[in-house]
């Protein structure tokens, strides 16, 4: 069979077609594979981003995970903290009420300290004038009524001689109580008290006193008649008293009219000048008002001593080298020197049956007794300095207020 040309033209034109077809489906064949491949590479691509991004996301769940737990933990620092401020919240609430109670308390103990301050002035002021007390009743002079008794002393009591004067001691009491009748009277007669030192117009007033009157009476005209001898440029002063002799005479004023029997006069060793009142528990018959010579009394005498008492310290030194006088009558007694009957406490030492502790001086009144925690001789002096001392830490304590 013969193929026709139209069926060969057609054949042709199926197979151009076909191989048209074939180009086409082969050209669209590797359009897909290179798309394919494009899209490998993109997915590659994306993977090896994805493999970043998943360790990026892991770096930032580890991160996230580290802030959460340091969240966590600056969660419980600041609920501690608030607990803290709560309870500063509450302290502070309480020191301002403490601080309140404090300002209150420090006013009135400021109060306190301003009115014991002025109290202790008040006290010290009364201090001073006890101590002008003694210097006031130390001196005759100062008082009018004894004026009559200041000639009479001075013409019957001191001697004058070329160097020096004597002064007869037994000679005070024969003019005050022989001329101008005083006697020895218990402080319950004169002033209604079972013991007070009375001041020289009492004793005036009162014509008399005890021991102790009688002492504070002595050393005041023993002072005029000191002045009185210095004033004439006799500077040696003697002290003139008496001890008993059988068959002697002791005058007891410069006429040699007046004596006590059996009596001699002794003179006090010349550096023995400094003088002071001296009390204590005296044996019986060291007393010349006392009733009987047994046991023990409380008396006061006249110590001469050539030491000095300007401090409480300085008392044991004065008493140890002191010779003892009885005011009353111008009788030694004894030279505490050379005889230990008495005891001079000092340095903590409880007092003895017989001791000497008290001595007054024409500035202040010393005494054997606790003071400051401890048993040492103290005078008004020692208070004043104590209360300067309190004063000043007071004073401290207001100013730190």
């Amino acid at each position: 069979m013969k193929t026709s040309p139209a069926m060969i033209g057609v054949m042709a034109c199926v197979i151009v077609m076909l191989l048209i077809l074939n180009y086409s489906e082969q050209k669209q064949l590797e359009a897909a594979h290179k798309e394919i491949r494009q899209l490998r590479e993109e997915k590659a691509g994306l993977e090896e981003e994805l493999k970043v991004k998943q360790t990026e996301i892991k770096a930032h769940i580890e991160e996230i995970q580290y802030l959460k737990e340091k969240l966590a933990e600056f969660s419980a620092q600041l609920r501690e903290l608030n607990n803290t401020k709560t309870e500063l919240e509450k302290d502070k609430e309480t020191l301002t009420e403490e601080k309140t109670l404090l300002k209150r308390k420090l006013y009135g103990i400021q109060t306190d300290i301003e009115r014991t301050i002025s109290e202790l002035e008040e006290y010290e002021e009364k201090i001073e004038e006890s101590m002008s007390w003694f210097r006031k009743n130390a001196e005759l002079s100062n008082f009018k009524e004894w004026t009559a008794v200041r000639q009479q002393i001075k013409g019957w009591c001191v001697e004058r001689f070329d160097d020096r004067c004597e002064i007869r001691l037994s000679c005070l009491t024969f003019v005050t109580d022989y001329l101008e009748e005083f006697q020895y009277k218990l402080d319950s007669e004169t002033t209604g008290k079972a013991d007070k030192l009375q001041n020289l117009s009492q004793i005036y007033a009162n014509e008399g006193g005890d021991c102790e009157d009688y002492s504070l009476l002595a050393i005041a005209e023993i002072n005029e008649l000191e002045k009185y001898c210095r004033d004439r440029l006799l500077d040696d002063v003697r002290f003139v008293a008496y001890v008993r002799e059988e068959g002697s005479r002791h005058y007891v004023e410069d006429t040699k009219r007046y004596y006590l029997p059996d009596a001699k006069s002794y003179y006090l060793p010349s550096e023995k000048k400094n003088r002071a009142i001296v009390c204590g528990t005296f044996p019986a018959g060291y007393d010349p008002n006392s009733k009987t010579n047994i046991g023990k009394v409380g008396h006061c005498v006249i110590g001469f001593s050539e030491n000095t008492i300007e401090k409480s310290s300085d008392v044991p030194a004065f008493l140890k080298s002191a010779v003892l006088v009885e005011p009353q009558n111008g009788q030694y007694l004894v030279d505490l020197s050379r005889e230990s009957i008495f005891q001079i406490p000092e340095n903590g030492e409880e007092k003895e049956e017989y001791n000497l502790r008290l001595v007054i001086t024409e500035n202040d009144l010393y005494m054997y007794d606790e003071f400051d925690g401890e048993m040492r001789w103290h005078g008004y002096s020692d208070y004043i300095a104590k209360i300067d001392e309190l004063k000043a830490e007071l004073e401290e304590l207001r100013q730190a207020g």
